[in-house]
């Protein structure tokens, strides 16, 4: 769905600043709606995914571990998270909007907490 393509469009930004190659975020989308990747989280999903399309050096980053490294990384993607002035994500947000207008309801409700 749109909140895949988002929150793909960030991670994507990680991987291309650790100089990795980006995840496919059709295939994201695609395939978080089966059982067998939807039972487990985006977070999964995006490290299998990541660690296929870069598979001598995808280890670099972990996005489903527990220590420092894997949470500094998520917080980095959290903080990426500015719409302001960021003309691609601005952009995108609107057209997922426009197309399911729950992820601009789930957008406002996250950004008031």
């Amino acid at each position: 769905m749109s909140l895949s393509k988002v929150f793909c469009t960030l991670v994507n930004g990680a991987l291309k600043r650790a100089n990795l190659k980006p995840i496919k975020i059709e295939e994201i989308s695609k395939k978080i709606k089966l059982p067998a990747h939807s039972n487990r989280g985006i977070l999964y999903l995006i490290e299998n995914e990541k660690n296929n399309v870069n598979p001598y050096d995808g280890d670099r980053l972990n996005f489903i571990g527990s220590g420092k490294s894997a949470d500094g990384l998520k917080r980095g993607i959290a903080n990426s998270f500015k719409i302001q002035g960021n003309i691609t994500l601005s952009k995108l947000i609107k057209e997922e909007s426009e197309k399911y207008p729950s992820v601009k309801k789930f957008l406002k409700e996250i950004t008031k907490a």
